[in-house]
């Protein structure tokens, strides 16, 4: 992340096993603002199946929803069940709410060259009390909104 022109790194947090999961990142991009990052891994660099942005310049990112999720049943079989979830970021690569940005957001370089575009985008989005409906094709349905960061 560090070979980024213009990135320097202000916190850095990961599980503390051998497997270094769970990567999170808050950044400064020289001359825009924050970033926080989530689940990053090698493959955030390149082209990565999700990516996942916490919050852009004062606004921290969050939804609530209902998405279906695969389960063992008491017979032992697969199904799925629609289960309450809540989150602090959002996949900004390859999911429904990569659709709500003009462009494709590919990587962690792409996000950083795009950071105006993005913030843009973010800063359009209700607080906690006007919260957004947005569902996918899969059905899962999510309430997204932000809250403001006060640095």
């Amino acid at each position: 992340m560090e070979s980024i022109p213009g990135i320097e790194i202000k916190d850095l947090g990961f599980n503390e096993d051998v497997t270094l999961e769970d990567i999170l990142a808050d950044i400064y991009l020289k001359d825009k603002g924050n970033l926080t990052l989530l689940g990053l891994t090698r493959e955030s660099f390149e082209e990565p199946k999700s990516l996942g942005l916490g919050a852009i310049e004062g606004f921290d990112i969050r939804f609530t929803g209902k998405q279906f999720m695969e389960v063992t049943n008491e017979e032992g079989d697969r199904e799925f069940i629609k289960s309450d979830v809540d989150g602090h970021a959002i996949n900004i690569s390859g999911s429904v709410f990569s659709e709500m940005f003009p462009f494709d957001i590919k990587n962690v370089q792409n996000l950083v060259k795009n950071y105006d575009a993005v913030l843009e985008v973010v800063s359009k989005w209700p607080g906690s009390e006007q919260k957004k409906n947005l569902k996918d094709d899969k059905g899962n349905e999510y309430n997204y909104y932000t809250l403001r960061i006060k640095n």
